[in-house]
């Protein structure tokens, strides 16, 4: 460890950031799957009774769901990448460990059009092979690491071809519902949603479920080194705390008191 470089801890935002991760992951399979179906039902009522009440409420529904989703998104986004920042900037203090990208790019690399498709796994990358033991192989790129970010691209990819075509199915149903068949357009139309987003649903859970192996596993390892490193003196002040100010000196020993039958001079002293 190097005394000179601060650390910050990984292990709290890192549980925060699995914990949304997840909820995330169980978000989409809300949205996409078990909001289409009870909908698909709602039409169905709707088409048996011609009444749009049925079909009003699985707007209302559809509409929540979408805005947990979106909620429990960005609050992971933002979680997930102070993680990230936080985990890059304590590679800076192991020795041996020198990350190609800069930590700045943990936090903008997100935000570049098509880099972003490249970036994030640089750094990510750099994270695990300075904190988790490497087993030398061809490629440079950690396993867990590329696993991840192309279950991630594949489910991004996935769910955005799906929500073009179902804005465009969407934007093809009747607004003045005439008879059972403007209410059957509605029962199909909830009933392929789920078929359409059924491949990035379940991507998306694959990439949920090694980022969240990623976070623990990286975050146990810098906790742990850190931790050796304060124990064995090499660093200095407590992980995610600024080092202290100068040492105060040393107090000087006191001399301790004659005891009985020993001459106030000492032991050895002449009197």
């Amino acid at each position: 460890m190097w005394p000179t470089v601060p650390t910050h801890t990984v292990t709290g935002v890192g549980t925060a950031a699995c914990v949304l991760v997840a909820a995330v992951a169980a978000a989409d399979v809300l949205v996409s799957v078990i909001v289409p179906l009870v909908n698909r039902g709602l039409a169905r009522r709707a088409m048996e009774t011609l009444d749009v009440g049925p079909l009003n409420a699985a707007g209302l529904l559809e509409l929540s769901a979408a805005a947990l989703h979106l909620a429990l998104l960005i609050a992971a986004a933002v979680v997930f990448i102070v993680w990230m920042w936080r985990a890059h900037k304590n590679l800076y203090a192991f020795p041996g460990v020198m990350p190609r990208m800069r930590a700045g790019w943990s936090i903008g690399g997100w935000f570049i059009p098509l880099a972003n498709l490249v970036i994030p796994a640089l750094v990510m990358n750099d994270i695990a092979k300075g904190s988790l033991p490497w087993v030398p192989m061809r490629t440079r790129t950690y396993p867990l690491v590329g696993f991840w970010w192309a279950a991630f691209v594949i489910s991004s990819c996935a769910s955005g071809l799906a929500t073009s075509f179902d804005n465009q199915e969407a934007a093809e149903l009747p607004m003045e519902l005439a008879g059972p068949g403007d209410f059957q357009r509605y029962v199909d139309y909830y009933g392929s949603t789920v078929g359409r987003y059924l491949i990035g649903t379940v991507v998306l859970s694959a990439a949920a479920v090694l980022a969240i192996i990623l976070i623990l596993r990286i975050s146990r390892a810098q906790t742990a080194r850190i931790a050796r490193g304060y124990q064995l003196g090499r660093v200095t002040y407590a992980p995610g705390t600024p080092p202290p100010g100068p040492a105060a000196p040393a107090a000087a020993p006191e001399t301790p008191a004659p005891g009985p039958g020993t001459p106030a001079g000492g032991p050895g002293t002449p009197s």
